[in-house]
C-alpha cells in the first residue's frame, strides 16, 4: 500500500507558513506600539497628534445594590436606562496628565445617553437625565465647562442629539403627535 504523503506536507507547511505570517504582524504591531512608548519628555503631549481635547460620555453600568445593569439590549448602549453615576467629560489635552473637566458637575445622578461637538468644535450638545422620576432632555455645554442649559422639557425621552446645518440641533424623541395631530419641534415641542 502505498500512501501519499504530499498532500499532508502541503497542508502543514501551509499552516506553518500562516502563522509565521500572523505571528511577523504581531510583532510588527507590537515593535509600531512599543516604539511610541517613552520616559522622556513632557508628559503633557496630546497621544492623538492635532487634538486638542476629547469629549467623552461616563456610564455606570453597576446600580446601587451592585448588580450590573445593563439594560435592556443586554449593554451600556441602551439609550433609554437610567442608571446614575455617569458624567459629560472633557479632556485636554488626550493624555494621561491632562485636565479632566466634567461638564455635568451641577447636577447629581446624571446620566448622559448621546453627544456630538458642534463643527466648530466650541460647543457640546447631549441628552442627560439626572433623576429617576425624569426624562432624558437635551443639553447644550460650552466646552470648556461654562453655560449648561437645557433645551428641551418635554414629559418624553429626547435622545441621540446631533448637530445639523445651520447651528440647529436634531434629536429623537418618544414624544407622540401632539393633540392637533402635527408634530412637535426641537425645542419645546409646540405645535411648528
Amino acid at each position: 500500500m502505498q500512501v501519499d504523503l504530499i498532500p499532508q506536507l502541503t497542508k502543514r507547511a501551509a499552516l506553518r507558513a500562516t502563522w509565521l505570517a500572523g505571528f511577523a504582524v504581531f510583532l510588527s504591531v507590537l515593535v509600531w506600539f512599543l516604539s511610541g512608548c517613552t520616559t522622556e519628555g513632557k508628559g503633557n503631549e496630546s497621544v492623538l497628534p492635532g487634538v486638542s481635547a476629547i469629549v467623552f460620555a461616563k456610564r455606570a453600568f453597576v446600580n446601587d445594590e451592585g448588580n450590573h445593569e445593563l439594560g435592556g439590549m443586554g449593554n451600556v448602549f441602551d439609550y433609554l436606562r437610567y442608571v446614575p453615576g455617569g458624567g459629560l467629560y472633557v479632556l485636554s489635552p488626550p493624555s494621561p496628565d491632562g485636565k479632566l473637566t466634567n461638564l455635568t458637575k451641577d447636577f447629581d445622578g446624571v446620566d448622559v445617553s448621546g453627544l456630538e461637538v458642534s463643527f466648530d468644535a466650541k460647543q457640546v450638545v447631549f441628552s442627560m437625565r439626572h433623576a429617576k422620576d425624569d426624562n432624558y432632555h437635551v443639553y447644550i455645554a460650552n466646552i470648556d465647562g461654562s453655560n449648561v442649559r437645557q433645551l428641551t422639557f418635554s414629559p418624553a425621552d429626547d435622545v441621540k442629539p446631533i448637530w445639523v446645518a445651520g447651528d440647529r440641533i436634531a434629536f429623537v424623541t418618544n414624544q407622540p403627535y401632539t393633540v392637533m395631530g402635527t408634530r412637535a419641534d426641537e425645542y419645546n415641542h409646540s405645535r411648528v
